[in-house]
């Protein structure tokens, strides 16, 4: 699944690419634009919701958000209530940089079910996407009282505490996701991610390829591993990870 990271690196992966691959990594339209252009479906072909929903994390997953938001949007529209399609879009809206988007779906949901865990983590990662740390934390702290070992909140904390460069804070929290789990691949990232920002290189290389031996196209772990071997000075692994991440 798309996380946190591949945003922070890719600007520096695309430093050490090609003028042809930087245009072929031009900005998509963004979601409102693609949303805005897709019609509801006729009442004579009815949409099936939750194959859409199934569909769109498969785009999510395969980092076409912006086609995610698009199949979803128009389901929204249809039933604005339906919950799973109201969370997916939510996520394809902040995986694609709409956070305001994702953070009003996401409060209509909490609104109806305060208890919802999903919702409750996604709404803390679009906070912290946004940079508003104290609410990403407090959300992730309502949801770490109830249900303590939720490792998705403990990951999404994690996460929260390195975009602040709170790396002491974020390891300690990525490990205790890895001791129960060590081939949790979000933690995996989460952790060569602070490696790499503490210049401890070898070691977040290994953990960027610990994750590609299990998921090969795990977006987050090729860009990461593009950018360390960028940093370590080994240009031409870089440029070819970063154009297949890419």
């Amino acid at each position: 699944m798309p996380r946190a990271f591949a945003p922070v690196f890719v600007s520096i992966c695309v430093a050490c690419m090609s003028a042809s691959s930087v245009a072929l990594a031009a900005k998509p339209p963004s979601p409102t634009s693609v949303a805005a252009s897709v019609q509801p479906a006729s009442s004579a072909a009815p949409r099936d919701l939750a194959a859409d929903v199934t569909a769109a994390k498969s785009l999510m997953n395969a980092g076409r958000s912006t086609l995610a938001v698009a199949l979803l949007a128009p389901d929204h529209q249809i039933d604005p209530s339906n919950r799973d399609v109201a969370v997916a879009l939510a996520q394809a809206y902040s995986y694609t940089g709409d956070q305001g988007a994702a953070i009003a779906l996401l409060d209509a949901v909490l609104a109806k079910d305060s208890t919802d865990g999903e919702a409750r983590v996604l709404l803390g990662r679009a906070y912290a996407y946004n940079h508003d740390y104290a609410d990403a934390e407090s959300q992730f702290a309502a949801e770490l009282k109830e249900y303590p070992d939720d490792s998705d909140a403990q990951v999404g904390l994690a996460d929260t505490y390195t975009f602040q460069a709170r790396y002491a804070d974020a390891e300690k929290l990525y490990r205790a996701v890895l001791a129960k789990d060590p081939k949790n691949s979000d933690a995996l990232v989460g952790i060569a991610a602070v490696e790499s920002y503490t210049n401890r290189l070898d070691a977040a290389r290994a953990d960027y390829n610990r994750v590609l031996s299990v998921q090969p196209s795990d977006v987050d772990a090729l860009v990461g591993l593009a950018t360390v071997a960028y940093w370590q000075g080994d240009l031409a692994t870089a440029q070819a990870i970063a154009n297949h991440a890419l």
